[in-house]
Order: C-alpha cells, then sequence, then structure tokens
C-alpha cells in the first residue's frame, strides 16, 4: 500500500515538473506548485527508467534559473548514470545552456573519456554530444579541449578538434596543437583539424603559412586547404596556392587546385592555374581541376577554346577530361562535340561517350548526324547513340540501317553501338547474321559479341559459333569458342569441331580449346586420346591445363592414371599439383592413388604438399589406415605442419582396426609428440584398440606429464567411460 502510494505520488510529482517546464500556459493549471531542486534530484534520479527519462528530456526546457540549479544534478548523472537516453538529454541541455554551463566543463571531458557503453555507436555518439555541448560553452572549454588533443583514442582527438572548430576563433590559442594533428594518423582527426583551423581565420594564417614548409607532404596540402577555406583575404593565402600548384607532391598540387575556388584567387589567375592543372602529369590534380570547373561555369565558358585543344593531348585522360567538360557545357555541348570529330586528332570514343552522358534529349540531332557527310561525325554519333539510356526503338532502327554501308569503319561503329544496345537490339540480329563471311576479322569478331549478347538463347546461335570455329582468322576462332564455353552445355555440340585445334600452330587457341573443353566435364571424354598426347608437349603452362581438362573430365578419363603419376615428377610444382587434384577427380579407389599422394607429401613445394594432403583428406575414413606412417613422417620438421594438419582432420574419422598394431608400436618411440599422437589415436579407436589397454596402463604412470594424461583419456574412451575422462 505504502509503495504504491509513494509510486502515484512520484507519478504526480513528475508530471508536474513536466509541466512547469513547458511553459506558462501549462503552469497556470497549477499556481499554487512550487518545485524545489531537490524534487527534481529524485525525479532524475529515482523511480522507474521511463520516468527518469521524461524527467531529463524535461529540462531541456526548463527556465533558465532552473537549469543552472540543476547543474550539479546533471554532473553527477554524467558520472554515475548508465542509461543513454538519459546521458544523451543531459548533453542536450547543458549544449542549449551554453556558457552557463561551464561548470560541467569536467564532467563533460570525464564522460568522454569513460566507456559506459551502449549498443552500436552509441558509446561514440555520446562523445559526440558531449563534444557538442563542449563547443557550445565555448571559451572556457578550450583548455580542457586541448588537453583531449592529446587523448590516445583518435576518436576523441577528432571530437575535440570539431568543438575547438565550432568554438572558432576564440579557441585560438589550441592553432598550434591543431597544426600538430595534420600529421595524425587518422584520416578523421586530419581532416576535422583542417576543418577547426580554417574555422580560426586570421588567427591561424601565420602558422598554417609556416606549416606549408613541412617536409610532410599531407601537412601541407592540410595547411593549405585550411587556409583557403578561412576566407581570409590575404596576399600571403594567395601566394601559397599558387606556390602550391609547383609542388612536387601530387596530394598538395590537388589541395591548391580545389583551393583556387577561394575568394582569394582572381578569376583570371583560377582559369590559368585550372588549365595548368589540367594537364598535371598526375590523375588526382587532374580531377581536381575537372571538379572545380563543374562548379566554376565563367571558367568553363572562358576555356571553351583551350579545353577544345585538349582533346588532342597526348594523354588519354587528359584528352577524356576534356571531353567531359565540354559535355557540361549546356545545350552547345553535342554541337560541339559533334564538330571536333571532324578533327583526326580527336579520340572517338571519348566523344561518343561524352555526348551520351549530356544527350539525353538530343536523339533528332544524332540521328541527323548518322547521315553527315563526314565519315567521323557519323561514327560518333553511332557509338553514342549505342551508350544513351533509355534506348528507343528508333535508336535500334536508326543503327540498323546504317550497317548498309562499304565503309567499314562506319561499320564497325554500329557493330559496336548494337553490342552496346544489348538485347535492346535482339531486332539486328538477321542483319549482323549477314555479316559472319565479312572480308575484315574486327567486323566478324563484333559479329560473335553481338549475336551473344543481343540474343543469347537463339536456337541458331550454336551452329552460327560452330561455323565460326573454323574462320580463318586465329582470333576469331578463339573468340567464337570463348562464347561457345560461355554458353554452357549447349556449346558441347562443338566439341567434335573444336578437338582438332588441340594440334594448332598458335597457342592462344590451343589453351582456348583446352578451356573449353575443360568445362564441358563428361560431355568432352572424346578428348581424351588427344589430351593425353599433348600432355608430352608444351610448356608447364600448357601442361598443367590439359591435366584440368581431364581431371574435369572425371571418370571417362581413367586411362589417363599413368600420365598423371608420370606427371608427379614434371619439374614444374603447378604441374604436380595439377595431377594430384586429377588423381582425386578421376575418382581411382583410393589403393590406386594411396602411394602417390603419400610420396607426394615428401614434395619440396609447399603447395604440392597441401595438394597431397588436400588428396588424402577426400578419402575420409578409408585413408586413416595411414595414420601410422604420417605420425613416423611428423618427425621431419621440414613436413610437420602438413603432416600434423592432416592428422587432426583425421579425428574425425572412423579408424581402421589395421592400424592398432602399429599404433601400439608407436607409443614406445623415441620422441614424446609421436607417443603422444599414437596414444590419441588409440584412443579415438574406441572399443576396437582394447588390445592397447594394458600398455596404455602403463603409460598412466609415464615421467612426461602430456603422456599421462593422454593415456588416461585413450582409456577412458576404449572402456566407454570417455564422458567421465573428460571431465576430469
Amino acid at each position: 500500500m505504502m509503495i504504491s502510494a509513494r509510486v502515484g505520488v512520484a507519478r504526480t510529482l513528475l508530471t508536474l515538473m513536466i509541466a512547469l517546464c513547458v511553459g506558462s500556459s501549462v503552469l497556470s493549471q497549477f499556481p499554487a506548485v512550487k518545485q524545489t531542486v531537490e524534487e527534481w534530484q529524485a525525479a532524475l534520479t529515482t523511480g522507474a527508467l521511463d520516468e527518469r527519462r521524461a524527467a531529463a528530456a524535461a529540462t531541456l526546457n526548463c527556465a533558465p534559473p532552473i537549469q543552472r540549479q540543476l547543474i550539479p544534478v546533471m554532473i553527477e548523472l554524467l558520472r554515475h548514470e548508465s542509461d543513454g537516453q538519459i546521458r544523451l538529454a543531459v548533453f542536450d541541455t547543458l549544449t542549449a545552456m551554453g556558457p552557463a554551463a561551464a561548470p560541467a566543463i569536467p564532467a563533460l571531458i570525464f564522460a568522454m573519456r569513460q566507456d559506459f557503453g551502449g549498443r552500436t555507436n552509441e558509446e561514440r555518439h555520446q562523445d559526440y554530444r558531449a563534444a557538442l555541448a563542449l563547443a557550445a560553452i565555448g571559451d572556457p572549454s578550450v583548455e580542457s579541449l586541448r588537453n583531449l588533443l592529446a587523448a590516445e583514442s583518435d576518436h576523441l582527438r577528432a571530437e575535440a578538434a570539431m568543438a575547438l572548430g565550432r568554438i572558432g576563433k576564440s579557441a585560438s590559442p589550441a592553432i598550434a596543437d591543431l597544426i600538430h594533428l595534420l600529421d595524425d594518423e587518422s584520416e578523421r582527426v586530419r581532416n576535422d583539424a583542417t576543418d577547426a583551423l580554417a574555422a580560426m581565420g586570421s588567427e591561424a594564417v601565420d602558422l598554417l603559412a609556416a606549416a606549408m614548409n613541412s617536409e610532410t607532404p599531407r601537412v601541407r596540402a592540410a595547411a593549405l586547404t585550411a587556409m583557403a577555406r578561412s576566407s581570409v583575404p590575404s596576399a600571403r593565402v594567395r601566394n601559397a596556392i599558387t606556390g602550391a600548384l609547383e609542388d612536387p607532391d601530387a596530394r598538395v598540387r590537388a589541395a591548391a587546385v580545389r583551393a583556387t575556388r577561394s575568394s582569394n584567387v582572381s578569376q583570371p589567375v583560377r582559369e590559368t592555374q585550372l588549365l595548368s592543372a589540367l594537364q598535371d602529369p598526375d590523375e588526382d590534380v587532374r580531377a581536381a581541376a575537372v571538379n572545380v570547373l563543374c562548379h566554376d561555369t565563367n571558367s568553363l565558358e572562358n576555356l571553351e577554346s583551350d579545353i577544345t585543344s585538349l582533346l588532342h593531348a597526348e594523354n588519354d585522360s587528359i584528352a577524356w577530361n576534356a571531353a567531359f567538360l565540354i559535355s557540361r557545357s549546356g545545350s552547345e555541348a553535342v554541337p560541339r562535340l559533334l564538330k571536333t570529330a571532324h578533327d583526326p586528332g580527336s579520340r572517338m570514343h571519348h566523344l561518343a561517350k561524352a555526348i551520351s552522358i549530356t544527350a539525353g534529349h538530343s536523339h533528332s540531332m544524332l540521328y541527323e548526324a548518322t547521315r553527315d557527310d563526314n565519315a567521323r561525325v557519323r561514327q560518333v554519333a553511332l557509338l553514342a547513340l549505342g551508350q544513351i539510356r533509355p534506348v528507343s526503338r528508333e535508336t535500334t532502327d536508326i543503327v540498323i540501317a546504317s550497317l548498309e554501308t562499304d565503309d567499314n569503319d562506319i561499320l564497325l561503329a554500329c557493330l559496336q553501338s548494337l553490342h552496346n544496345l544489348e538485347q535492346h537490339a535482339n531486332t539486328a540480329v538477321p542483319h549482323v547474321r549477314k555479316l559472319k563471311r565479312h572480308t575484315s576479322p574486327r567486323i566478324r569478331r563484333q559479329v560473335i559479341d553481338i549475336l551473344f549478347t543481343s540474343a543469347p538463347q537463339d536456337e541458331q546461335l550454336t551452329t552460327d559459333l560452330i561455323e565460326l570455329v573454323e574462320d580463318p582468322d586465329v582470333n576469331v576462332r578463339c573468340h567464337a569458342i570463348g562464347v561457345l564455353q560461355a554458353i554452357g552445355p549447349r556449346g558441347a555440340l562443338a566439341i567434335p569441331a573444336v578437338l582438332n585445334h588441340l594440334q594448332h600452330d598458335s597457342p592462344k587457341l590451343r589453351m582456348a580449346t583446352v578451356e573449353f573443353l575443360a568445362s564441358h566435364g563428361s560431355a568432352a571424354s572424346p578428348a581424351v586420346p588427344l589430351l593425353r598426347q599433348e600432355l608430352r608437349s608444351g610448356d608447364a603452362e600448357w601442361r598443367r591445363a590439359v591435366i584440368g581438362a581431364l581431371g574435369n573430365i572425371g571418370t571417362a578419363a581413367q586411362s589417363a592414371y599413368q600420365d598423371l603419376i608420370d606427371a608427379l615428377m614434371d619439374e614444374s610444382p603447378q604441374v604436380r599439383e595439377a595431377s594430384l587434384r586429377g588423381l582425386v577427380q578421376l575418382e581411382f579407389p583410393f589403393e590406386r592413388v594411396k602411394s602417390p599422394l603419400l610420396h607426394a607429401l615428401d614434395d619440396a613445394e609447399p603447395g604440392v604438399r597441401y595438394q597431397a594432403a588436400r588428396g588424402l583428406r577426400r578419402f575420409g575414413n578409408e585413408a586413416t589406415v595411414l595414420i601410422p606412417q604420417l605420425i613416423r613422417r611428423s618427425r621431419q620438421e621440414q613436413y610437420h605442419e602438413e603432416t600434423v594438419k592432416l592428422l587432426e582432420r583425421f579425428e574425425r574419422y572412423e579408424i581402421d582396426p589395421v592400424i592398432i598394431d602399429p599404433l601400439i608400436e608407436l607409443t614406445s618411440a623415441d620422441q614424446v609428440e609421436t607417443q603422444r599422437m599414437a596414444i590419441r589415436f588409440l584412443g579415438l579407436a574406441g572399443p576396437t584398440a582394447e588390445k592397447a589397454l594394458p600398455r596404455l596402463a602403463s603409460l598412466q604412470t609415464h615421467s612426461e606429464p602430456s603422456l599421462r594424461n593422454e593415456a588416461k583419456a585413450a582409456v577412458a574412451r576404449i572402456s566407454g567411460s570417455v564422458d567421465s575422462a573428460d571431465s576430469d
């Protein structure tokens, strides 16, 4: 009864306190209520969690005199309260109080240094809110925040820098500390320190200018960035930007380019600097210049002719940047780019890509350009149409109509466009199919691409590709075989046609053939005789690929057993590894591969030993007969790691009873580790190792603790009391 009465009183008190805080309109409902700090303290520190949270949230809207009286209570909450919502509410109130919350500075710093826990990133978010409160308090927080700049946690250093930046110029005593952080290991700390220094304005310019002489490029870059963002009209800043454009480090030059957006740099000077940066040898510097110009339409317009000239630059990236910038020039972009196509020195693929970026509503202009008298203009228009999305039906029709030409360059542009249109170009397939016997190998390769990308399910596709497997050009044949491999099981129909290429003079064609055969598994069994012959020719990479194909064919290639055994003596480790994989893939009985796999565990190459161990693991229980031999091998230091790992895997399998006697014999070996492993496997054998009990009983009094413990556990497993042994 008393408890419920107290709860009722607490709820009434809380309701009245919240009403008092939200404004005079609510206060008028309780004109006789007089609230004390003690009552607030009770509401914030006692009672149900939801009620305390509500009280903490209500402090934000309290009258300033009440908030100031509650500072001691809020300090205690920051030091001892574990609930995140209450702590966040306190941070909000202190932030709203501004300088009046100065007495809470030590508690805020304490809160940032302590880990109060929370879900996911809640703890870090609390640190951020505490830093915001310190920033709102302003000048009184500066020294405490300066001390926090040296915190071990990069997260705290970053929050302190952020808060100092929010305080602004009055935090100038921290300038030297912030400059030191420009070389911090954490990128976030460096960025926050840069932002803070920029907020210091003219107060930081002198020290930032000095930092421009640092030997560390990232310090110079950050110092310049801060100077430029400070918006201080200073000749020193202008000179720093100009000088940094000649810095030997690309990071500094890129920072200088970005800094040209500062009001310190006049328009003519900025344009000269940007034009130079567009030709910088470093891609990041050029990208920075492009980004600045994209946001500076005046400079972009003024530099029109200079940027156009860069379309002929020897550096392909510079030329592309020029084309991209022209595409940003508004409604005149497409006509300008098409006009530039007249120039033989311009790169058509750049022009087409740039047009496709901006030509969403310029289809008609491009359709007209496909009939232009200039062949380069027609090519650019066709290439651009293939890249514009969404695709209109008229686009496909226009490109198909353009196929009727004797100009191979125009024809290639049409085919490239159709290839880019992918499934949208399926109506072009009958027209493209007519070009399978074109005189140009490049065109025939493009035909293959379009037939595959535009109509991959076309029933005639396999027939077309089989026909092109006999193309007079080796590259066309390789391309056709590659697509036959890509279409999956349907491509198996081409195996008879492709087989003969295994003995072609072209290494490229032979490799394409063997990879194709490997992809079709057992369906490629007719290739086994030829593949076996090829194991005696070619380089190591070729032999490895041939063995891989035999392995993928599987049991149908078991006639290659001796070939794979012979390959285990190959001088190439990669060939030996492939042979071991093949022996397992061909699914030979364990007895046929046991010795080769075991012998391969002695190989000098780790990769070969790994494949041998992996092969043995594939046989599971059958391979446990090798355990005694493997235990003996584990004595050899050079093979120890792979052997021990293999033995650990065998612990999962059922132990073959035939190895019990050899294991008992090994318990008398002269090496403790050998004895221990033998004892362990006897225990894993369970009741089938009953004959080992006398020997294991004698080992329970051995002077070596590890052997005593292992013997005790083994006896327990064999006798059926494994649970009690494990519990010991």
